[in-house]
């Protein structure tokens, strides 16, 4: 996802001894103790942003977290941002959020998988959409394998209301008859109860513990997730980019305007796509700058795609300007070089 400006991990539960999301759910008895774990390893976050929408949007962003892990488990976990509704339930925006979880071991068994989804913005709150209904074979809402959930928690169920910090959800599953294989996927709606100027920051973790024929591991797994409004729409806050392709961009009548800038060189070659994404399509224009903020470059008519070929004429800074025209929605840059 495209980034204007990075954030550490500070949702990240301690990995200081004892280092396991079960332990707040054992202090419940939610989930029985497994034997000692000998081995914790915290995988790499996965990261998404995206710029926060004043109006009902579909994103399909997926965020994937693919490991083989060497004490013989292979994991596929990804989380898929599926929508976002503006001024929804509860006179909230709401961000849909479907997180998937699959784990094999080449000996022993699944112990036990775990997700917890964590926020510092004490407002915001978790639903676990139809959890009552995960386990069911007929669930339209989740799909699980080999797995039995033993435990939840969310502000409908009143065990983790809104209003304070830290945990907003939980789901604890155990592993049915030693299986080798598991999965769960189910959705999540996260409830921002914030104005819109207001960036929210998510880690969703997922904990597998696992027992490879000689002692029981565990694997970490954080999802990082930020949506707030951009901080690009003028010369001086010009978002700095280089050749790739960003996502998670959006433009309306209230933030009509974004700006960024790209370092080139005197006789370098430049492509720039710029492509609308949601229905309606939003359609806009492309203007680029020098340095002096004089033009070198207009698009054509408005639409909701253009693609630009440029040939430097100096070195320094590209300045491109994208003004949303008609409708709104996400789009996407794409800069070859």
């Amino acid at each position: 996802m495209f980034r204007i400006r990075g954030w550490k991990a500070i949702l990240f539960l301690s990995i200081i001894a004892p280092m396991s999301l079960l332990v707040a759910f054992r202090m419940a008895n939610v989930t029985p103790e497994p034997a000692t774990v000998s081995d914790t390893v915290v995988l790499n976050a996965a990261t998404w942003k995206t710029e926060r929408p004043d109006h009902n949007a579909i994103i399909m962003d997926t965020v994937r977290a693919d490991t083989t892990y060497e004490h013989g488990i292979s994991t596929r976990q990804s989380v898929l941002v599926e929508y976002y509704y503006s001024n929804f339930l509860l006179d909230s925006d709401v961000v849909y959020i479907i997180v998937n979880v699959t784990a094999n071991v080449e000996t022993g068994f699944v112990h036990s998988v775990n997700i917890t989804f964590n926020e510092n913005y004490e407002n915001s709150g978790v639903e676990l959409f139809q959890i009552q209904h995960w386990s069911d074979p007929w669930s339209l809402f989740c799909h699980i394998a080999n797995l039995s959930i033993v435990g939840y928690g969310d502000f409908t169920s009143l065990s983790l209301p809104m209003g304070t910090k830290g945990v907003k959800a939980f789901v604890a599953a155990e592993s049915l008859n030693q299986s080798m294989s598991v999965h769960i996927d189910g959705i999540a709606g996260w409830f921002l109860m914030s104005p819109q100027w207001r960036t929210h920051y998510m880690q969703i973790m997922t904990e597998i513990i696992y027992y490879d024929g000689t002692a029981f591991r565990r694997v970490l797994q954080p999802f990082d997730l930020e949506i707030g409004p951009d901080d690009n729409n003028d010369w001086e806050t010009a978002a700095e980019i280089h050749e790739g392709n960003y996502t998670g961009l959006y433009l309306c009548e209230s933030d009509s305007v974004d700006f960024y800038k790209i370092q080139v060189s005197q006789g370098q070659r430049i492509r720039i796509n710029v492509t609308g994404l949601d229905y309606p399509v939003l359609r806009f224009a492309v203007f680029l700058y020098d340095a002096n903020e004089e033009p070198v470059l207009v698009s054509s008519e408005p639409d909701t795609h253009h693609e630009i070929e440029f040939t430097s004429g100096y070195t320094g800074y590209l300045y491109i300007k994208i003004q949303q025209v008609q409708f709104w929605g996400y789009y996407q840059v794409e800069v070859s070089v």
